[in-house]
């Protein structure tokens, strides 16, 4: 199935409790910075955890994404996990597709922290195009802090995300001729406010 029939498949009750999940506060690293793993072995781990205990195949080992992302980058997609333990684990097997590994599932994790407001006019958004805001955002960002820290001298190579340019190119796929950018709502939504104005 397409992403986009995977996505369109899912129970309005799944899109319902999604929603609300993304409009949580985000995880703040500082305040359970002892939750959290040092090393960067052991945040592949961690990922790779996210991705199993929601009956996910883990097909990007901890090896593979070690050797795919530096330190600070990765700690963005545990980051994004830890903003939604109850996201629907069916809405992350939709998200899922074995030609690109975990890293889909990646990608919209990273694109999770550091977005608390929903995107302007989500309700009015296809899935695709609601998914497709989130994980560009992920791209963008694990792009962004590594390009930050080569600047600075801490990191020599170029960036080289896993599938970067395929995954692209299959939400511009899925979503067709939409051109979504991710523009915030001014102030927070709040948890409540979302509940009763959800229209998926």
């Amino acid at each position: 199935m397409s992403l986009n029939e995977k996505l369109e498949a899912l129970p309005k009750e799944v899109i319902k409790d999604l929603v609300i999940e993304l409009a949580r506060p985000n995880f703040n690293p500082p305040e359970h910075w002892q939750s959290l793993p040092y090393l960067k072995y052991d945040l592949a781990d961690a990922i790779a955890a996210e991705i199993r205990e929601r009956g996910i195949p883990v097909l990007t080992q901890e090896n593979t994404l070690y050797r795919s992302l530096n330190k600070e980058p990765m700690k963005r997609i545990i980051y994004g996990f830890r903003s939604i333990p109850c996201i629907p684990d069916d809405f992350l097997k939709a998200v899922h597709d074995d030609g690109f590994g975990n890293w889909m599932e990646f990608y919209f994790a990273a694109g999770v922290w550091g977005n608390s407001e929903l995107p302007e006019g989500y309700e009015n958004m296809t899935m695709a195009e609601f998914v497709a805001d989130y994980i560009r955002a992920g791209i963008n960002r694990l792009n962004s802090e590594h390009y930050r820290r080569k600047a600075r001298g801490i990191y020599r190579s170029d960036a080289e995300l896993p599938f970067d340019s395929q995954i692209r190119m299959a939400l511009n796929a899925a979503i067709g001729d939409s051109q979504v950018e991710r523009k915030t709502v001014g102030g927070k939504v709040g948890y409540k406010r979302l509940q009763l104005e959800l229209n998926f």
